[in-house]
């Protein structure tokens, strides 16, 4: 090529090839020294994000503490709740202050209906037994009133102290159930029968602790998982029988597989309402049907026994048996019980022995049991299954009756 003007030659253009050619890598050598910014842009945002969530937990912290301080629990039974523990008795609170305000709008407007038809019908007994119910709702528990305490003693007052002792007294417990079968309240004495503390039970399903045959009893007889304006309630008063599982190693579930329990089970006799209200489908009492390791009785003058084959067939009778009902012996063995019950009870019994063959063991309602002379005697029954040692394959059913009033019977009935 020419070295004239405008004309590169072709030794300059190798030249300055080849010092481009030796610039690249120079180039690509000092890049790597970039990654150090981009790795501090990322661990700063690291650090942020983990300051915001420390922030965020800290608040839910703070909230989850003031909501717990909120709930009339006392203090010791308050700390021992976690933030799943804090938000169950919390819900199961506000369903039991909205069941409250149903029933007292519904006995406002019966005793307003009341009041119209017949006149005032209040009475300070009343005011007292609506208040007292209210504050035993409340001391120790899920409730409508706070705690209360004297100025000065620092005691809680009378009539708290008294609702507290009215649940310790009780041989059972009492217990709200919603139309999800879940527990929206229970009195502080189920831990004496069931091992269970009261907010252990809040707002979980009560089939959880059940026998898996026992569950579908639950939801057939309370009609669960069905709005209160899908069904009629046509039997208010409901009477049955729950198996509860037996936890070990607590003090409550001591004797669990005495006479008439199944190894792991206690039955639990429950008696109540049913309400056509999702918050309180059932309002009840249990107890147990048979003391916990029971295998002997003392009975009283007004009680009596008899054991009788599953079909209800009478094998053995007792003195007090025959001296109540004015039979003879010989024409009460091998005869069955639904032969001196009235025609109107017969169901019932029914249902009640069907329970104790279930379940083992089982209380009746007061049913009228024939008299020889004539009339009728109220008795109670409670319902053991047992197995003697002598035919470990022959099942039988012992039955302790109590009569409501000794002596008397009731004719025309």
């Amino acid at each position: 090529m020419l070295g004239g003007g405008g004309f590169v030659s072709a030794r300059s253009a190798d030249k300055s090839l080849n010092k481009h050619k030796n610039k690249a890598p120079e180039r690509n050598a000092k890049m790597p020294k970039m990654d150090k910014p981009l790795m501090n842009v990322e661990e700063a945002g690291s650090s942020k994000m983990a300051i915001a969530e420390g922030s965020r937990r800290e608040k839910e912290k703070r909230a989850f503490i003031e909501l717990s301080a909120l709930l009339p629990l006392t203090p010791p039974i308050r700390d021992q709740l976690d933030k799943t523990g804090t938000l169950r008795v919390s819900i199961s609170f506000l369903k039991l202050q909205r069941l409250f305000g149903t029933l007292a709008a519904v006995s406002n407007a019966s005793n307003l209906k009341k009041s119209v038809i017949c006149g005032p019908t209040t009475s300070k007994v009343d005011d007292a037994f609506e208040q007292t119910a209210q504050n035993a709702a409340g001391f120790y528990g899920l409730g409508m009133s706070k705690i209360c305490f004297d100025s000065a003693s620092g005691k809680p007052e009378l009539m708290h102290q008294f609702a507290y002792n009215l649940f310790q007294a009780m041989d059972g417990f009492v217990i709200v159930l919603d139309c999800e079968g879940k527990v929206v309240y229970t009195s502080e004495t189920v831990a004496v029968h069931l091992g269970l503390a009261q907010v252990e039970l809040a707002g979980i399903a009560l089939a959880d602790f059940l026998h898996p045959d026992d569950a579908p009893l639950l939801r057939d007889l309370l009609a669960l998982h069905l709005p209160a304006r899908a069904f009629r309630v046509l039997q208010p008063e409901l009477r049955f029988t729950l198996r509860f599982r037996c936890t070990p190693g607590r003090r409550a579930m001591m004797g669990c597989n005495g006479m008439g329990m199944q190894p792991g089970f206690k039955p639990i006799h429950f008696m109540g309402t049913l309400h056509a209200d999702d918050d309180g489908r059932f309002m009840g009492y249990g107890q147990p049907s048979v003391a916990y390791g029971l295998n002997e009785l003392r009975l009283c003058t007004s009680m009596f026994m008899f054991r009788a084959t599953p079909a209800l067939q009478l094998i053995f009778v007792d003195n007090c048996f025959t001296e109540l009902t004015k039979f003879m012996p010989d024409s009460l063995l091998n005869q069955s019980l639904y032969s001196f019950i009235h025609p109107a009870d017969v169901n019932q019994l029914c249902e009640v022995q069907q329970t104790a063959l279930r379940g083992g063991q089982a209380l009746s309602a007061f049913f009228r049991l024939l008299n020889a002379e004539g009339g009728w005697h109220w008795v109670q029954c409670r319902l053991c299954t047992t197995i003697t040692s002598r035919l470990p394959s022959l099942t039988q059913i012992v039955v302790v009756s109590e009569q409501m009033a000794s002596g008397q019977s009731v004719r025309g009935q």
